[in-house]
C-alpha cells in the first residue's frame, strides 16, 4: 500500500516542482525538507532525483496510456468550484459539472484534478471567533509590554484555564486548500462555547516554578 501511495504522488507531481525538486537537492536540502511543503513523502522526492541522476530527465514522457476523462473546459470549473466553496464535498462538485455529461467523471477523478492544482481535504482550523472589543484588549494588552526584558517577565505569573468538552463533536467538516494555507480565515471553522458536560482544568507557571 505505501509504495502504491508513493507512485500515485509521484506521478501527480506537476513539471514546476519536479524542477523545483532537482533545484533544492542540488543547492543540498534533504528530500524530507525538500517534501514537507510540497506534501510529498521523502521516499517521492527521491524518486524524482534517482530519475534526474539515471536518465537525465524528471518529465513524463508522452505516450499512448489512458485518456483523461475530463475536458478542459470541466478541469475548469472543477477547479473553481472548490476554491469559491472550501467546504465543498466531491459529490457536490460532481453535481456542478454539466448534467448531460455521461459518464459523470468520478469522485476520484475530480480529487485528481483537484490534486494536480495543489487543493488537497484537510481539517480546518478551528479556534474560538473574537470580536473587534477582543482584539483591541489584547492589542491594548501587548502594546505597552513590547519592549519589557526578561527580568520584567520573571515577574508575572502566567495561568490558563481549559475546558474539555464531554460532547460528542465528529469533527467531519474537511476543506479544500493548498499547503501553507492552514491560518487562512477562508479556511478556518469558528467553534463556539456552549454549555455541556465538561472538565474544566486550571494551571499556572512563573519563571522558575509551577
Amino acid at each position: 500500500m505505501p509504495l502504491r501511495r508513493n507512485r500515485r504522488q509521484y506521478e501527480q507531481l506537476t513539471d514546476f516542482d519536479r524542477g523545483r525538486i532537482i533545484g533544492l537537492r542540488e543547492a543540498g536540502w534533504s528530500n524530507r525538507r525538500i517534501g514537507r511543503p510540497l506534501g510529498r513523502s521523502d521516499m517521492v522526492v527521491a524518486r524524482c532525483w534517482q530519475q534526474w541522476i539515471t536518465e537525465g530527465r524528471v518529465y513524463r514522457r508522452g505516450g499512448s496510456g489512458r485518456p483523461r476523462n475530463t475536458n478542459d473546459r470541466e478541469d475548469r470549473a472543477i477547479r473553481r468550484v472548490a476554491p469559491s466553496a472550501p467546504t465543498t464535498s466531491l459529490a457536490s462538485i460532481q453535481r456542478h459539472l454539466t448534467p448531460s455529461r455521461h459518464p459523470v467523471p468520478s469522485r476520484e477523478t475530480i480529487r485528481r484534478r483537484l490534486t494536480e492544482v495543489g487543493l488537497r481535504s484537510r481539517r480546518p482550523l478551528r479556534r474560538v471567533p473574537l470580536t473587534p472589543h477582543h482584539r483591541q484588549c489584547r492589542l491594548d494588552f501587548c502594546r505597552p509590554r513590547a519592549t519589557w526584558s526578561v527580568t520584567d517577565w520573571r515577574r508575572v505569573i502566567f495561568s490558563d484555564e481549559s475546558r474539555f468538552s464531554l460532547s460528542a463533536d465528529d469533527h467531519r467538516t474537511r476543506v479544500w486548500r493548498r499547503t501553507g494555507q492552514r491560518s487562512d480565515p477562508a479556511f478556518i471553522v469558528e467553534r463556539h462555547t456552549a454549555i455541556s458536560q465538561g472538565v474544566a482544568v486550571w494551571g499556572a507557571i512563573s519563571w522558575d516554578t509551577r
